[in-house]
């Protein structure tokens, strides 16, 4: 295994046979489209490669205005969790007769077409329903909005870029973690967005030539191992809009990819800041080898049940594994 940085962020050289890189995947666009399709998911985990879609909501727009509609609950093939039911009161019995995401998959297909989706952290979205959809044997390509990367872009003086927070500042439709509602609000983002470029159109524009100015500059050395990076990094050289910027990082199990002192040396040169410990503070904890987990703990490890606690009492963390957290650093820092 050879991990290197180059300019767009981390890539993984090698990977275990089952950790597959969506190789088809569409771009991150820094654009705002007349026409697209704005979509959620709700998972039964946070994590691609151990949940399942439960619930998807699409909504169709031509020049702004709303077309036609794609929304239905999934059978999952496992119990819905306790408390991804309490998040979104979404319950076994309501799944029950519902159909399975391959009955649903063509449909799906069909009513994306070639359509740019836009959600908040799209990437969320968009990834759980490629690795399902190659399941099913089709290929997810479509090109992507993130109002979460917008966001941060257009809107400075906020506590976080969360939704839910968003949408209480502007007085928007609120979310509740339910796909309908949820798209709808970030709908009303998105519109919320486009109003501020109209009124600044420099701001967009000027995100862009910055960025493309700092990887120019990146590119006379295109590849970095990581054992080189030892320093911070230039506060001027660290993009603001990824999702460890200012966030605070947690690490839990043995890592199969990075040693604890290499993803640390990630989140810092990021911007945020590795913690020993989960707190009310903690942003992400990021879960090493799952099984190493089991074997270790008998099921998990302290920092990953406090995680949990901290979840259901409405506390700002994520939980992912590790592999996510590399997947969304090669797919935050520098998609231009």
């Amino acid at each position: 295994m050879k991990l290197i940085f180059n300019k767009k962020g981390i890539k993984i050289e090698e990977r275990k046979k089952n950790k597959k890189t969506r190789v088809h995947k569409g771009e991150s666009l820094l654009l705002l489209p007349d026409n697209y399709v704005v979509l959620d998911v709700e998972t039964t985990d946070f994590d691609y490669f151990y949940g399942e879609i439960i619930e998807i909501c699409a909504k169709k727009y031509v020049d702004h205005t709303f077309e036609s509609e794609f929304k239905t609950l999934i059978q999952p093939k496992q119990s819905i969790p306790s408390h991804i039911t309490e998040k979104t009161g979404i319950t076994d019995e309501m799944v029950f007769n519902q159909p399975q995401f391959e009955d649903v998959a063509a449909d799906l297909m069909n009513f994306i077409g070639d359509s740019i989706l836009i959600g908040h952290y799209v990437h969320f979205d968009v990834n759980f329903l490629y690795d399902n959809l190659l399941r099913c044997d089709y290929v997810l390509n479509n090109d992507m909005v993130d109002t979460l990367r917008l966001s941060r872009i257009f809107i400075k003086d906020i506590e976080n870029h969360k939704l839910k927070t968003l949408c209480e500042k502007f007085n928007l439709p609120m979310p509740t973690h339910r796909a309908e509602p949820d798209v709808i609000a970030t709908k009303y983002l998105y519109d919320l967005i486009r109003n501020m470029h109209q009124d600044n159109p420099n701001t967009l524009e000027s995100f862009i030539n910055h960025r493309r100015n700092r990887i120019s500059k990146k590119s006379k050395s295109q590849t970095i191992n990581l054992n080189m990076i030892e320093s911070e990094l230039d506060p001027n050289e660290i993009d603001k809009t990824n999702p460890f910027y200012n966030k605070n990082v947690s690490f839990t199990g043995r890592m199969e990819f990075l040693t604890k002192r290499e993803a640390a040396q990630i989140v810092a040169n990021l911007g945020g800041k590795t913690q020993n410990n989960v707190t009310r503070s903690t942003n992400f904890l990021v879960l090493g080898d799952l099984e190493y987990q089991q074997k270790q703990y008998g099921d998990k490890s302290s920092k990953h049940r406090k995680a949990e606690q901290l979840q259901k009492d409405g506390f700002d963390i994520e939980i992912i594994t590790e592999i996510t957290f590399l997947e969304m650093i090669d797919e935050e820092m520098l998609n231009v």
